[in-house]
């Protein structure tokens, strides 16, 4: 008897710890309207990101890196990011020390043409600022929770921002407000090696949202255990009764 008492409660704690104490996955959500204005997000999802998460504990700023080593340019894939690409607007989000955020990059340092974009990304159910102003005079933003990029950039560099952090039940509308020179293509980038190719349309919005954690597999496998040892336990009262 002392024995079974000992394995429900092993059970019954596993399963409290996978419950309470799990590492969760979050996912963001990408969507892209149809066409301009059409506001069609919901059945437009093209699919979903994960954060890239810093190795060691830094900034969204300090990971974005910028000018260092490559002088007035992104250098975050020295710190597990993306690689910047040649004609390639890339957006991604960061956990980092100061909360998740959201870095945007233009184009590669080195690439064989100057170029230019304007953005513009409006933020609701929270407030944000700029964390990295790449460059300074090219990015504003209007209160806290709208962001217009105006940027150009030579052949030897490139350009991009951060904004963060974000909090709550969030979701962020993005687009290029002019069809920009220098890129030919838009994508979304997961920290899972994916990447989700956008319609590169100007003022043809992309939303970004939150959903539900997705447990990862380690918790899942904890809670089945706990489960399982739980089954275990009921069976053998039943047969004894």
């Amino acid at each position: 008897m002392k024995k079974l008492s000992v394995i429900v409660l092993i059970s019954l704690i596993w399963l409290a710890f996978g419950a309470i104490t799990s590492a969760e996955a979050m996912l963001i959500r990408v969507s892209q309207e149809s066409s301009v204005g059409s506001d069609d997000f919901d059945d437009n999802v093209l699919g979903y990101i994960a954060p890239f998460v810093p190795t060691t504990p830094m900034t969204a700023a300090n990971f974005y890196s910028f000018g260092n080593p490559l002088f007035y340019s992104y250098n975050g894939n020295q710190n597990g990011g993306p690689a910047p690409e040649a004609g390639l607007s890339q957006f991604f989000l960061v956990q980092a020390s100061d909360g998740l955020a959201l870095t945007v990059v233009h184009d590669t340092p080195g690439g064989i043409m100057n170029g230019n974009a304007q953005t513009y990304w409006e933020l609701f159910g929270d407030t944000a600022e700029l964390l990295v102003k790449d460059d300074a005079t090219e990015i504003s933003s209007t209160g806290s929770n709208q962001f217009t990029g105006t940027h150009g950039w030579v052949a030897s560099w490139n350009d991009g921002y951060v904004i963060g952090s974000l909090d709550n039940d969030w979701s962020l509308f993005g687009q290029f407000s002019s069809l920009p020179t220098g890129i030919d293509a838009w994508e979304a980038v997961s920290s899972s090696g994916s990447s989700i190719a956008l319609e590169l349309d100007p003022k043809r919005r992309v939303r970004l949202d939150t959903v539900a954690h997705v447990p990862e597999p380690a918790t899942m496998i904890l809670f089945c255990t706990g489960l399982l040892g739980l089954a275990g336990f009921c069976r053998k009262k039943l047969f004894k009764k």
